[in-house]
């Protein structure tokens, strides 16, 4: 038997393992799980003088799997659920002062609810600051707002032809808002900002990182293509050995690649093929916009008219997406729009028309968000084992969700969206994540809206669509053992099953035995990647520090129609102060 470094004994694990769905313990040699069992058992088999850890009987949990997830340093979702423009006001102002060296401001997660008459505008940032130059992206990630000087200085005008003017938002007389939409002029613009430092980018991989440890993450998908510093960055934490998740690194699809880019993907995949902390996997692709920002592709218009548009012709899309599922990569297409979702799933029947059948679980194709899909998608995604990757907090009825996303859809639709139960009930395998930093990365607070689609706290609020709720048990896979099997690697982590990595969280709380009330108040206590230590804390600190972190609980008017309570419940993103690989508060046996 493998040699056992450490036990963690006295626990209540739920191992997401079907062959031992509890256990008390477990052995850990290196970084892999040597055995499972009782405690008495795993005392029996590592004799004396191994280092074990108390586990006081709380509930563990494999670690969580963020599955969809973007490393922007430069964005940490501070404007995450302001619900207000005197908010959104206090927010920037803060910012601003914490910088007071000048410079541009960047950071994330406005919503259109937080403005009046739900119409963002560079006059909202001018008010606040308007001698440094602002960007701000909207928190699904496919709008910026931008102050005057920022338009000035990126050369934005209503009179350029270049592409940001042309995807501009303008007023009733033709003049620019400062709003812009669709990832085309995010992506230009964003190459003109001035770039941080390798020091700067390292030191906001380690705040991040240890934010997501903080909540229980212990492995990343990364959906951005990481491109230039930010990929030297995470290259260079792995190769220093201070990469503190486990990173699958995906690339953008792009149509009809030519010889030097599938040259360049290919050896990407195989230089890092096996390695557990950094690989190259996948290939991520946007067939549409939002709905919030009315640039998804619908089959029929939002009620306001738009539609959004594809960003992909459909033959092109067929063919590229057959050519890199013949070439064994697994694709992930952005689609919100019901229109988007259809064309995610004819290309992917086409890819295996053309390039012949395999084991339903053998392309793991997925398509990202899935907002709003019919019972006939769900039915076709399920018998062409198409994966749904979803994002809980997408679901929580905030101002945004309730004023502009539901309206938008209108009554029939807004019965389909964000359809958790739906989506696991016609067979089709799901994946959460955060699509940090669009939304926070705390996946106890994703469990508790996917369970509760309600407003935290606030047990006599309406829920939001209650009949796509989901059990926490089932939340909890989605978070574990499914995220694993969207990359490829259930057989390596995912589960507390002998012979799998040592990733593993412990929980302040049993989310399983009460969710409704536990959710609420639990908190990550331990986090372990491969039997190492990462995150540590004791209850009293979490508590104080999600207290720390989190926006004052701001009760605002209630909605007629829906008797909801506008809050302000999510963590903004934080840094974590606890310091890693300290046990010191655990009670250990010899």
């Amino acid at each position: 038997m493998t040699k056992i470094d450490r036990l963690f004994l006295n626990g209540l694990l739920w191992t997401g393992d079907a062959s031992q769905p509890e256990a008390e313990a477990l052995a850990v040699g290196g970084e892999i799980i040597v055995a499972v069992g009782s405690t008495a058992q795993m005392r029996a088999l590592a004799g004396p003088g191994v280092e074990a850890i108390d586990l006081e009987g709380r509930r563990v949990v494999p670690g969580f799997i963020d599955a969809h997830w973007h490393f922007l340093p430069d964005s940490r979702a501070r404007f995450f659920m302001a619900d207000s423009l005197a908010e959104f006001q206090r927010r920037l102002k803060a910012l601003a002062e914490a910088d007071p060296g000048g410079g541009w401001i960047i950071d994330s997660g406005w919503a259109y609810t937080d403005f009046p008459d739900h119409t963002p505008h560079s006059r909202h940032i001018d008010s606040v600051v308007a001698n440094r130059p602002v960007w701000l992206t909207g928190r699904d990630g496919h709008m910026i707002l931008l102050n005057s000087l920022a338009l000035q200085t990126l050369q934005i005008s209503a009179h350029s032809g270049n592409t940001a003017s042309d995807c501009a938002v303008r007023d009733a007389q033709g003049r620019l808002t400062g709003e812009l939409r669709g990832m085309v002029p995010l992506e230009e613009l964003r190459s003109k900002l001035p770039p941080l430092s390798a020091s700067q980018l390292d030191g906001l991989l380690r705040e991040i990182q240890a934010e997501a440890n903080a909540f229980g993450i212990t492995s990343v998908h990364n959906l951005d293509e990481a491109l230039g510093d930010n990929l030297l960055c995470l290259q260079r934490a792995r190769q220093q050995g201070w990469l503190g998740l486990r990173v699958q690194q995906a690339h953008r699809l792009l149509p009809e690649p030519d010889a030097a880019r599938l040259a360049l993907l290919d050896e990407r995949r195989r230089s890092t093929a096996g390695d557990m902390m950094f690989s190259f996997s996948g290939l991520k692709g946007w067939l549409d916009g939002t709905i919030d920002a009315r640039t998804a592709y619908m089959r029929e218009a939002l009620t306001d008219g738009s539609a959004g548009r594809p960003y992909w012709d459909g033959q092109q899309l067929n063919d590229t997406v057959a050519l890199m599922d013949r070439l064994g990569w697994q694709v992930m297409l952005h689609a919100t729009g019901d229109g988007s979702i259809g064309q995610a799933i004819v290309a992917y029947e086409h890819a295996a028309r053309v390039n012949g059948p395999r084991a339903i679980n053998a392309r793991r194709h997925r398509i990202e968000h899935i907002d709003v899909p019919s019972n006939q998608d769900l039915s076709r995604c399920a018998l062409a084992g198409i994966m749904a990757s979803s994002q809980p907090n997408f679901a929580y009825p905030d101002d945004t969700v309730l004023h502009n996303y539901s309206s938008l859809l209108g009554s029939e639709r807004t019965t389909r969206a964000q359809s958790y139960r739906a989506i696991d009930e016609a067979g089709v395998r799901q994946c959460f994540s955060s699509d940090y930093p669009v939304s926070s990365m705390d996946v106890l607070r994703s469990i508790h809206t996917a369970v509760e689609r309600q407003l935290r706290g606030h047990d006599g609020a309406e829920p939001w669509m209650p009949h796509q709720r989901i059990g926490a048990e089932a939340a909890l896979r989605h978070f574990t053992v499914d995220g694993a099997y969207a990359a490829f690697q259930d057989h390596r982590k995912g589960r507390l099953a002998r012979g799998l990595l040592a990733d593993m969280t412990v929980l302040s709380d049993d989310i399983l035995d009460d969710p409704q009330r536990r959710l609420l108040d639990s908190h990550v206590l331990m986090t372990v990647l491969g039997g190492r230590i990462v995150h540590q804390t004791t209850r009293a600190a979490a508590a104080t520090r999600a207290q720390a972190t989190s926006p004052m609980l701001r009760p605002r008017s209630a909605c007629p129609a829906c008797r909801s309570v506008s809050l302000d419940p999510f963590q903004l993103a934080a840094r974590a102060h606890h310091s890693a690989g300290n046990a010191s508060a655990w009670r250990r046996y010899a």
